[in-house]
This record gives structure tokens, sequence and C-alpha cells, in this order.
């Protein structure tokens, strides 16, 4: 993560705790947000430790083959170019 989405993520919780308060219900948007949170403790914990995120292993598979076929397929798709 880098400082914007650092700063997406300080915008996206105050804003719910400003809807929480129009609204009257301040319990309500914090609940929100420890329930989006708190599924994610373990892994928002390595991250702030400096440790490297592991994907699931049903991921795995499909985004180590994903970005080279796609990429090959696009150069294919392109002409090429001829410099005369």
């Amino acid at each position: 993560m880098n400082a914007v989405d650092h700063v997406e993520h300080a915008i996206g919780i105050a804003s719910l705790i400003t809807i929480g308060i129009i609204a009257g219900s301040l319990h309500l948007a914090v609940w929100v947000i420890v329930d989006s949170i708190a599924p994610q403790w373990r892994r928002i914990r390595a991250v702030l430790r400096g440790h490297h995120l592991s994907l699931p292993p049903s991921v795995a598979p499909a985004i180590a083959t994903a970005s080279p076929q796609l990429r090959g397929v696009e150069a294919a798709a392109e002409p090429a170019i001829q410099v005369r």
C-alpha cells in the first residue's frame, strides 16, 4: 500500500463516521468499520510489521499464469512495427 491508498482508506472511514453522525447512529458506522476490518486483522497486522502478503493457494496459480498469457496474446495481436 502506498500513501494514496492510506489516504483513501482514511477518507472512507471518515465518511462512514460522518454519515453515522448525520444519521444519528454513530455506533452503526463504527460497527461497519469493525465488521469490515476484523476478518482481515491478521493480514493487516502482518503488513504493518513488514511481512509480505501471502496469496491464498487457490488464487496463486491464476495470478502466476494470467499476466504472461495476456501479454503474449497482446503482443501477437499488435501489428509489427517496421522501420524504413
